[in-house]
């Protein structure tokens, strides 16, 4: 939005910046050439639109001005999307025009992009839904995961992503899910309902982040009554295992508005995962996100490539003939 002070000074707002034009040349160039920045004319044309007694690079400096105030975005120019898509993602190629110069080339990605989504229930539906909104267009349903995920994921060009959700900690699941995508190498993203609390992460990706194993097995340390949890573990394992303790659906919206956006930072990165060695718990008695780091278990059973080597003294130690 453009507003004109009053007093020789032409003020440029956007919801996050804003800048103010005191010079006159300056103000004089904008106010000619304002029409025709509507991201449908070349650099070269902007410039020739001026007086010939302006200098190009007056006009240039101007662009990059707005530009680096993040005032000016760069127009579709030559996209790879068709006038049908660019008209259906408008509003979405022009949010990504804050973070990246080439917004129609990350929606086109998004569109070729092949997402594998395991789960059940309205979760799941949820999720799909979300993803559909910002263009994800090949999303394959698992609706048997204990079978499909583990015949899918055994083939690593089938999917640049999987997202595995449970209504419950499903901690089974999540297990098979996690054994597949080791053997395959794919990445994918964990997204469960824990009581009154949904969890976005972490996401996977094998052997070079902590694993489902690792996070299970960390989470096993910070039990008080680790044969209780045990025991809770094997009820609600299965995917269908659920605890019925309710759910309240914003927070179940919330949470698969989360899963699409971390699916695009995952899919096109126009800004980086935050799922990558993480998990976010969302609550319904606060907006605020918890965020918990989830680092790698050292001779992890699953994602660990090889036994550690045992130390120097270790190896003295277990030559040493000790008698009592």
């Amino acid at each position: 939005m453009v507003v004109d002070l009053g007093d020789s000074r032409l003020q440029f707002r956007s919801a996050e910046s804003s800048h103010t034009l005191t010079h006159p040349l300056l103000i004089q160039v904008f106010r000619t050439i304002e029409t025709i920045l509507d991201g449908r004319h070349t650099v070269a044309e902007i410039v020739s639109s001026v007086h010939s007694d302006v200098l190009p690079t007056t006009v240039v400096f101007l662009l990059k001005l707005l530009q680096g105030k993040g005032l000016l975005q760069p127009g579709i120019g030559e996209s790879k999307l068709d006038d049908k898509e660019q008209a259906l993602w408008r509003n979405q190629l022009r949010f990504l025009s804050h973070f990246v110069p080439d917004a129609a080339s990350l929606q086109s990605m998004l569109a070729k992009a092949r997402v594998g989504l395991v789960g059940s229930g309205d979760l799941q539906q949820s999720i799909l839904s979300a993803m559909s909104a910002i263009g994800v267009g090949g999303v394959t349903e698992l609706r048997e995961p204990s079978t499909q995920c583990t015949e899918v994921c055994g083939e690593p060009a089938s999917f640049d992503l999987i997202v595995a959700c449970a209504e419950s900690p499903a901690c089974t699941f999540f297990d098979a899910v996690n054994r597949a995508c080791l053997s395959s190498g794919t990445r994918w993203l964990r997204v469960a309902i824990s009581g009154t609390s949904a969890q976005l992460g972490p996401t996977i990706v094998p052997h070079q982040t902590a694993c489902y194993t690792c996070f299970d097995l960390r989470l096993r340390t910070h039990q008080p009554e680790l044969d209780g949890y045990l025991a809770y573990r094997a009820h609600v394992g299965r995917l269908d295992g659920r605890a019925e303790e309710g759910s309240i659906a914003p927070l179940w919206s919330a949470l698969a508005g989360q899963v699409a956006l971390e699916v695009m930072r995952l899919l096109v990165g126009f800004a980086p995962p935050a799922t990558v060695g993480r998990l976010y718990e969302f609550s319904a008695v606060s907006p605020a996100a918890i965020p918990h780091d989830v680092l790698r278990v050292p001779r992890c059973p699953s994602c660990g490539r090889r036994q550690t080597l045992a130390e120097a003294w270790d190896q003295g130690l277990a030559a040493m003939d000790v008698r009592s």
